[in-house]
């Protein structure tokens, strides 16, 4: 389906009960056009790390609606959290997994959401409020090597926007357009007064990796958080490239990685998640 029928088939499926779309989603004929419908839609999660809670999927994968978007990096973050844990979701989207998060690390827990897409945020926002969890704070910021201003590389995607950044992080391939937006290093935000430090880090952020380390040297030689990483990109040789740039940071910092299954086997993109701990 192209950007413009997914479009199509929400507004046409939007007197369908979100119930009826769930069921369908699962069989195989009526799949794709099921879960174009659940765009926009509440709905309650059926499976997975969010099983129970309340998702709005906004534009963004209705997969998260459906609780089935990559279940071994939501099987990962739940076991790598536990209640009290401090997470810092990095490029939150729409937020499902800061609602995973959210759940982990409970009442005595604390989740920071950081998304410089304002749509997206406001989206992280109302998932929070319909889940009434009071232990989340969303920063409307991006997250980068030196805290000021950027410029936010605009998907057609929800899910794809990518900060321009010293490391060379690539425009989004269906780039629509660019707008300034304010951004943040960890170490600085950590360093306000009444701000938490992590316990674990899920950073995915579309090219930016090695701007998001570069920023939180203070936090890796001293709070040591888990990070959860994604790395993608169209080829192996510029997915390879990344990953090997981005080894050398954080073995410079005592860290190693362990890659997690692949989440998309049948994709010709290049997607990778790695859980990376700093060695003691």
């Amino acid at each position: 389906m192209t950007p413009r029928q997914k479009v199509l088939a929400a507004r046409l499926l939007r007197p369908v009960p979100a119930s009826l779309l769930v069921r369908a989603a699962h069989e195989p004929r009526l799949g794709r056009l099921a879960r174009a419908g659940l765009r926009d839609r509440d709905v309650v999660v059926g499976r997975g790390a969010a099983r129970g809670l309340h998702m709005n999927p906004g534009p963004s994968n209705p997969d998260y609606a459906l609780g089935t978007n990559e279940p071994i990096v939501q099987d990962t973050l739940a076991g790598l959290l536990r209640p009290g844990s401090v997470f810092y979701d990095v490029g939150a989207n729409v937020g499902f997994l800061t609602l995973v998060g959210a759940r982990a690390v409970g009442t005595e827990g604390y989740v920071y959401a950081f998304e410089a897409d304002l749509d997206n945020a406001a989206r992280v926002r109302a998932n929070v409020r319909a889940n009434q969890l009071d232990r989340v704070l969303v920063v409307s910021r991006a997250v980068g090597r030196a805290t000021g201003v950027g410029r936010l590389q605009l998907a057609a995607y929800a899910g794809g926007h990518a900060l321009g950044g010293a490391s060379g992080a690539a425009p989004p391939p269906d780039l629509v357009d660019s707008v300034p937006v304010e951004v943040v290093t960890l170490d600085d935000f950590s360093a306000r007064p009444g701000i938490l430090a992590p316990d674990v880090v899920k950073i995915d952020v579309e090219g930016g990796e090695l701007d998001v380390l570069a920023g939180m040297g203070g936090l890796l030689a001293g709070a040591r958080p888990v990070l959860l990483l994604e790395l993608d990109d169209a080829t192996p040789q510029a997915h390879d490239l990344r990953l090997t740039a981005v080894e050398a940071v954080l073995r410079d910092h005592g860290y190693t990685m362990e890659r997690l299954p692949d989440a998309y086997p049948d994709v010709p993109w290049v997607v990778s998640h790695w859980v990376c701990r700093a060695q003691s």
